[in-house]
């Protein structure tokens, strides 16, 4: 990513629909493989993310997956989904730490 579509993206989320794409051969979109969350409601769907309370081992899992599902970013939505979950499994940080605070979801 270069630096100016990390600036693009910093301390936002998407406003474009960014559903995950099936492409063929010659790159054209062939069908939607995972539909994400709607720009419109991505904020309160992240806020309702960090809000949940479970096992922690079940925290990371939902949490990722809940997050992937939202993809609250253009780009690198993959990318932090790894980070966050080594950064949980390491104990370097929960879910209930990001509540209020967008420290880990922008970009460089």
């Amino acid at each position: 990513m270069s630096q100016r579509q990390g600036a693009r993206h910093r301390d936002s989320h998407k406003t474009l629909s960014n559903n995950v794409v099936a492409l063929d051969a010659d790159g054209r979109e062939i069908g939607i493989v995972f539909e994400t969350t709607a720009p419109f409601d991505t904020p309160r769907e992240m806020e309702a993310l960090v809000a949940k309370a479970l096992h922690p081992f079940l925290t990371v899992a939902v949490f990722i997956v809940v997050l992937l599902a939202i993809h609250p970013f253009q780009d690198a939505n993959g990318r932090l989904s790894r980070v966050v979950t080594t950064l949980f499994v390491l104990g370097c940080c929960s879910p209930n730490s990001l509540a209020g605070s967008h420290t880990l979801f922008t970009l460089p």
